[in-house]
């Protein structure tokens, strides 16, 4: 076995001699919590680790709810709805809010800048992300690395020894470092969602839901809105069109590759009655 097999071989391991033991009070039930999380989240990060090796200048990162990626671009689902795709363009040095969730206050915002491409003078990325959790503590990832933000004073906790999942407040992150040592990939959890927030070797940042149990779906932001339960209709036209029917409006859309990504049901015209219908 490779590493990352025998990681999630031990991992799983772990996790099913955990669900045998007995639950009789409290502490045995947060310890066996927090097992579930150190498993999930370190089997989540392996699994995105062997990915990363196998296609990594590949943007088919097309996690459970949604994902923004750098310049900024969207793939977004619902329900059993097909993935949609579509662009957004931002000013540079404007706030995009990611998500919102109006029942726990969470918060995901992205933060904009020039891209500093002498080809691409006009090209606008997002430079940072930061995500906001109930407590208020802050985590923010931009191409420095990660920081770390409370109003309490939370201090991180000791990574553990065989996940690398430390706490942060009400937060357990877990670290991921590139090929030039730096960190390039963080997963967090809170409550019972999973984010991911990834950096690029371009200085661009992406934000993932990858579990979104727990979150409202009362939600907003652009990705946010997109956790309420039929939030759009793909209304096939034929194998390559379609309808997309969103908070009472109508857009084309057309089943292609998305940004080297893996075919998807693309929103390019009326992009600004996308992003209208999107805030309705």
């Amino acid at each position: 076995w490779n590493h990352t097999e025998r990681c999630l071989a031990l991992l799983k391991s772990s996790l099913l001699g955990c669900s045998h033991q007995p639950q009789k009070d409290s502490k045995n039930l947060n310890h066996y919590s927090k097992m579930k999380t150190f498993a999930f989240l370190a089997a989540t990060a392996a699994l995105a680790q062997k990915k990363n090796k196998n296609n990594y200048n590949n943007n088919n990162n097309n996690y459970n709810s949604g994902s923004a990626y750098g310049d900024p671009h969207f793939m977004v689902s619902s329900n059993d709805q097909p993935a949609i795709c579509f662009d957004y363009n931002p000013e540079a040095n404007t706030q995009i809010e990611l998500l919102r969730d109006p029942a726990t206050s969470l918060e995901v915002m992205a933060e904009t800048s020039s891209s500093g491409n002498l080809h691409h003078e006009e090209q606008v990325i997002m430079s940072k992300i930061t995500l906001s959790t109930p407590s208020g503590a802050k985590i923010t990832m931009d191409r420095d690395g990660l920081h770390l933000e409370s109003a309490a004073s939370d201090v991180a906790g000791e990574p553990h020894p065989f996940t690398g999942v430390f706490e942060y407040a009400d937060a357990q992150i877990v670290e991921h470092k590139g090929a030039n040592g730096g960190i390039d990939r963080a997963h967090i959890q809170v409550g019972e969602a999973v984010f991911i927030i990834k950096a690029t070797k371009k200085g661009s940042m992406s934000f993932a839901i990858r579990e979104p149990q727990g979150l409202s779906p009362r939600s907003t932001g652009l990705i946010g809105e997109f956790l309420e339960p039929n939030a759009y209709t793909v209304k096939f036209l034929d194998e390559d069109n379609a309808e997309i029917i969103l908070n009472g409006g109508k857009l084309d859309a057309t089943k292609k590759e998305f940004h080297r990504a893996a075919e998807c049901w693309v929103v390019e015209d009326d992009l600004a009655q996308f992003n209208d219908l999107i805030k309705e």
